[in-house]
């Protein structure tokens, strides 16, 4: 696709603060590129036993979609596994529309209007992750002692890896497994373009 040899590639990567996801011992991570309508995104993914793991890209209505072509760490194809869904974000609003898609999800419009966007802080996820949810004081009613959930299936799930992150004009939604490894590394997700002259830039 880019021709873009590994090494080069690595480049362009905007890799966000935060931990990478743990490897099982047989697998490294190495970039690989995933076709997205007329821009390619690269991102580090696992590389097991010389297999790596590959996203594929499906158009849609509302979201695009982006799913597991295939697991490195569990060697397999798991097409039917939509990891990260792909929305719009308005330029100098950029948390304005994770806000809509997480209230217009709702059944209940009254609730969805208690909603607002906060950063995830959750160690092990990257920095810049956010979550729709309720206030601190409506949470603070909430049991401490289990999971809590809010806003809707877009909103926060502290059973799941399930955020948001808003970057280079698109809202992307993370719904990873709660399994010990991942096939992804997503802090490092990046779209480029070509820049007119036979070579590729990074998406601002």
């Amino acid at each position: 696709m880019t021709g873009i040899c590994e090494g080069r590639a690595t480049n362009y990567l905007n890799i966000v603060d935060g931990d990478a996801p743990q490897l099982p011992d047989n697998c490294h991570w190495s970039v690989n590129e995933t076709a997205v309508a007329d821009q390619l995104l690269l991102y580090l993914a696992a590389t097991c036993d010389g297999k790596k793991a590959e996203l594929g890209f499906a158009g849609g209505a509302h979201f695009a979609e982006l799913n597991l072509a295939w697991s490195a760490v569990a060697n397999e194809s798991l097409e039917d596994t939509v990891l990260i869904r792909i929305g719009s974000a308005e330029p100098g609003r950029p948390y304005q529309n994770i806000l809509f898609y997480a209230q217009d999800a709702m059944d209940d419009s009254a609730a969805a209007e208690q909603c607002m966007v906060r950063p995830a802080g959750v160690d092990g996820w990257p920095a810049d992750a956010m979550v729709i949810d309720v206030s601190p004081e409506e949470a603070a009613k909430a049991p401490s002692d289990e999971p809590r959930t809010a806003c809707g299936m877009f909103g926060l799930d502290q059973d799941n890896s399930s955020y948001w992150r808003v970057f280079q004009g698109y809202s992307w939604w993370f719904q990873l497994s709660q399994d010990a490894y991942q096939d992804i590394d997503p802090r490092s997700l990046t779209l480029v373009q070509p820049d007119g002259t036979g070579g590729w830039m990074t998406v601002e």
